[in-house]
């Protein structure tokens, strides 16, 4: 009981502070007990996943910026998946709009790793199975205009995009995002 206790207290520490905490891997990552907020993982030689937290939900948008001159790409898909329908909305919207926020500010996707945002029952998330990956709300709201499409409204689910060695997706907390049940086949496993 004390070493849990002591182990319990030292997860929170380090998510207070931004340091980084290891966590056993098993098929995918299943975000669950680091509280509501914005965070990168990455998965070690040795099987932990090395989470650390970058933020706490922000309640305002960050409009995203496109430089002059650019035209808008379509996500080349490569597969999709559907999850099981959202119970909150609000934790759905705030979860979406905290990661679109985040993509907005031109922070990455570590290479081999993720990058996710947490509120309440929800996980939106960016995956990279290559190196660091480049994260846009836009690219974000277009995989959410697809699954929504094809799984129906308030779902969650993934898509894939071989060509750019990513996925993005949107998932309820607890559940295992960016594993091989998605078809994300990080190296090293």
């Amino acid at each position: 009981m004390h070493i849990q206790l002591v182990l319990l207290l030292g997860t929170a520490v380090a998510s207070v502070m931004g340091a980084s905490v290891q966590v056993p891997r098993s098929d995918g990552y299943k975000p669950t007990d680091l509280g509501d907020g914005l965070f990168t993982a990455s998965f070690g030689d040795d099987g932990l996943v090395n989470v650390t937290r970058i933020n706490d939900i922000e309640p305002e948008d960050t409009p995203e910026v496109s430089p002059a001159g650019l035209a808008r790409r379509a996500i080349p898909i490569t597969r999709f998946g559907c999850y099981s329908a959202s119970r909150n909305h609000g934790d759905w919207e705030r979860a979406r709009s905290q990661f679109k926020n985040l993509c907005n500010q031109r922070v990455k996707i570590p290479g081999n790793g993720i990058l996710y945002a947490v509120s309440g029952k929800q996980v939106a998330f960016g995956c990279s199975w290559g190196g660091s990956n480049g994260c846009s709300g836009r690219e974000f709201d277009d995989f959410l205009d697809y699954i929504n499409r094809k799984c129906g409204g308030w779902k969650g689910g993934w898509v894939d995009m071989d060509r750019w060695a990513k996925q993005y997706g949107m998932q309820q907390r607890g559940e295992a995002i960016c594993g091989k049940g998605n078809r994300v086949q990080w190296p090293k496993l």
